[in-house]
């Protein structure tokens, strides 16, 4: 009898354990992540400050232009813009006149409470008026040089691009930038290469000091499957924080003002779109908010969908302020430039400076492997570390298809393209998620030595199939 009640009393305290558990994971995951309040889908939304309006560079009434070089995602090769470049190569294709300017806006946002979202087009016609006498024409022969850089995705990859800037430095052949644009690990990357070279040891211990867990906290299993991230990015929003301070602002500000410029882009997960974001305005925006802005989009373009939480941004609509959701920028553009950024002559005409001209050279640092992948990697059978390589491998193809934008947008202007990336083959592999100090020192060590011997700047994309590209188009008869 006594053993009866003993299992009946078992029995109901497990069935009482069971309960409670069942209650409480209930609880969890009916109280997962509750997001700010989203726009009404129908609603008209007011970029957030800081951010670039897409409706003042793109053409009225297109979903893409040949300047929107990561308009459309799935959007295969423009074949207008491939006829362009075959022509260019056969030597018979007249640039000035086939070249299609788009509209300039006709008028700029005016916004009493915060400062106004400038495109591309006025930013950048801006940045010559600001320019100073001969910066960027030292030989005063009317012909205005300018470097642009580029940086990629590539998350503890990233250490490559830190050695390699660090190694073009030291090598004495490092110019200058006129613009320059940044994009997930690429993002943290972008001030320092947009500062200078004094950068460089910040550069190093960014890319090479830190280990994942300085990066990143994992979540409870449960708790990570019903919030918004695998894991919590509290540490890298302190270690941006750390190395994004009012002195880095302020002399971002400083070289806005002359005439340079530094772009970061996200993804906006509300809209499906790719936003840029004016640093330089940001930094020189004078608002009490500026550097926790600044700071919020760099954590924003590198926090990567699923595994660290998204960035909310305010914005206005209907006279009420909602919030909208930003993640990783290199999910929809591994690297960018876009056509406004290569059409200095036009611009230098805009502003009356009808004599002079202009060249450019665009360099563009992949944070990772370019072009058909020869290795192989047994894969461990785990949820994580198949989401792993699957994103790796979908931003490698957003990587090939950004390079392309990019390499065609440079032939349609006439400019010059280069492109560095971990060489093929290279040991021993680092992954985007693992950030192992050793690894990334070694990594940081072969892009350095890489450029201070002298880079050999790749002149096209590795994968570039010309049989491909030019069996879809004709070119123009010559002349």
């Amino acid at each position: 009898m006594n053993r009866r009640k003993k299992l009946g009393w078992f029995v109901l305290g497990a069935v009482a354990v069971l309960l409670i558990e069942a209650a409480g994971v209930g609880v969890i995951l009916s109280s997962g992540d509750k997001r700010p309040d989203a726009p009404p889908e129908q609603q008209p939304v007011a970029m957030p400050w800081g951010a670039l309006d897409p409706s003042q560079w793109q053409a009225s009434g297109s979903s893409s232009s040949p300047d929107d070089s990561e308009t459309t995602p799935s959007q295969g090769p423009l074949p207008d813009l491939v006829a362009l470049i075959r022509a260019r190569l056969e030597g018979h294709l007249d640039t000035d006149r086939e070249r299609v300017r788009l509209p300039w806006p006709p008028s700029l946002p005016a916004d009493a409470d915060s400062p106004p979202a400038l495109g591309f087009l006025p930013s950048i016609m801006q940045s010559i008026l600001d320019e100073a006498p001969h910066a960027f024409d030292p030989d005063r022969d009317g012909v205005r040089t300018y470097n642009l850089l580029a940086l990629s995705g590539g998350g503890a990859k990233g250490a490559f691009g830190a050695g390699l800037l660090s190694g073009w430095s030291a090598s004495g052949q490092r110019p200058t930038f006129k613009v320059v644009t940044g994009v997930s690990t690429g993002s943290l990357q972008a001030t320092q290469a947009f500062l200078g070279s004094d950068y460089d040891p910040m550069l190093r211990e960014i890319f090479t000091a830190y280990t994942s867990d300085d990066i990143y906290t994992r979540r409870q299993a449960v708790t990570g499957l019903v919030s918004d991230s695998l894991y919590d990015s509290a540490p890298l929003r302190r270690l941006i924080a750390k190395y994004m301070t009012q002195d880095e602002l302020e002399h971002v500000a400083a070289e806005h003002a002359k005439g340079r410029r530094l772009f970061i882009g996200t993804m906006n997960m509300d809209t499906n779109q790719f936003v840029i974001w004016d640093m330089g305005k940001i930094a020189s925006s004078g608002r009490p908010d500026a550097l926790q802005r600044y700071r919020d989009v760099l954590l924003a373009s590198c926090s990567t969908q699923v595994f660290l939480p998204p960035v909310y941004f305010p914005v206005e609509a209907g006279g009420k302020t909602y919030y909208e959701m930003h993640g990783d920028g290199a999910t929809y553009a591994q690297a960018f430039f876009r056509g406004f950024l290569l059409d200095f002559e036009d611009t230098l005409k805009q502003v009356g400076l009808t004599k002079s001209k202009a060249q450019a050279n665009l360099y563009i640092i992949i944070n990772g492997e370019v072009g058909r992948s020869e290795s192989r990697t047994a894969l461990e059978p785990r949820t994580l570390s198949i989401a792993a390589a699957t994103i790796q491998h979908l931003l490698r193809m957003r990587v090939n298809s950004s390079l392309y934008r990019m390499y065609v947008l440079t032939h349609r202007y006439g400019f010059d393209f280069n492109m560095a990336a971990i060489p093929q083959g290279y040991e021993p592999a680092v992954t985007i998620l693992d950030f192992d100090p050793v690894k990334m020192k070694q990594l940081f060590d072969t892009g350095y030595n890489l450029a201070a011997n002298g880079y050999d700047w790749m002149k096209a994309p590795p994968h570039l199939d010309p049989d491909e590209i030019f069996a879809t188009s004709t070119a123009p008869e010559p002349k």
